[in-house]
């Protein structure tokens, strides 16, 4: 894992998207949807002149209009990296720190203002402040004991859920948190978060419905408050 840009030009794509109804309920008139785009080059670097012309939009392999554009190229005021050791495997929760170290030991003054965050059974533990020095998070990385988890990926389906759900309270307490101006980046390091599905495993309605709510809520969320998500 190599952090060296966090500012790839930003492109709002403004569609038109019929609204999600109940199978039974009727059509209704379209409404707008405005989707975040991030381009960068295969180096990292930021990808710029583009225009409404450079994009297709396909829903389910069908072209569909795209009623709006704008290019955003501010740089963010302020990017999160959060380092999720309740879902990586240990070895590589270690070779994720290193990475972090390097990158801000190499970095004492950093382009953008970071705040730092590590996932624990126990919850997010987050840096109170953003900050440009590297080496204050380096020094604050260095504070943090992560040791063996009480919820192992081998506790099979119950353990999957209780660290789906942590993971859940813990990235929608974050996005709480931020402030609504300014484009913001969230750079969570992390395999991804358990599906709770696969051979052999059915999810019911009811196990379903909560979960399709956080989901909702947090994309909203993400949005109104000019947020970008990573995951690494």
């Amino acid at each position: 894992m190599r952090l060296t840009h966090f500012g790839p030009l930003l492109v709002a794509l403004s569609i038109a998207s019929p609204a999600i109804l109940p199978a039974q309920a009727p059509a209704q008139p379209d409404s707008q949807m405005t989707i975040h785009v991030t381009v960068s080059s295969r180096n990292g670097e930021p990808v710029d002149g583009l225009t409404r012309d450079d994009f297709t939009l396909t829903d389910n392999k069908h072209p569909e209009p795209i009623t709006g554009f704008q290019a955003l190229t501010a740089t963010p005021t302020g990017i999160v990296i959060v380092l999720d050791t309740v879902n990586l495997p240990y070895s590589e929760v270690s070779f994720a720190r290193q990475q972090l170290v390097q990158y801000f030991s190499s970095n004492p003054r950093l382009p953008q203002p970071i705040t730092l965050g590590v996932l624990q059974d126990s919850g997010l533990k987050m840096q109170p402040t953003f900050t440009t020095d590297g080496n204050a998070l380096r020094a604050a990385l260095d504070g943090y004991s992560i040791g063996l988890r009480e919820l192992p990926r081998s506790t099979g389906l119950y353990g999957a859920e209780e660290r789906l759900q942590l993971s859940l309270r813990a990235f929608t307490g974050l996005i709480a948190q931020m402030p609504t101006d300014g484009s913001k980046r969230i750079i969570w390091i992390s395999p991804g978060w358990p599906l709770l599905g696969g051979p052999g495993i059915e999810i019911n309605t009811s196990q379903r419905a909560p979960i399709f709510g956080s989901i909702v809520a947090f994309t909203t969320e993400l949005r109104r408050r000019q947020i970008v998500l990573d995951a690494v």
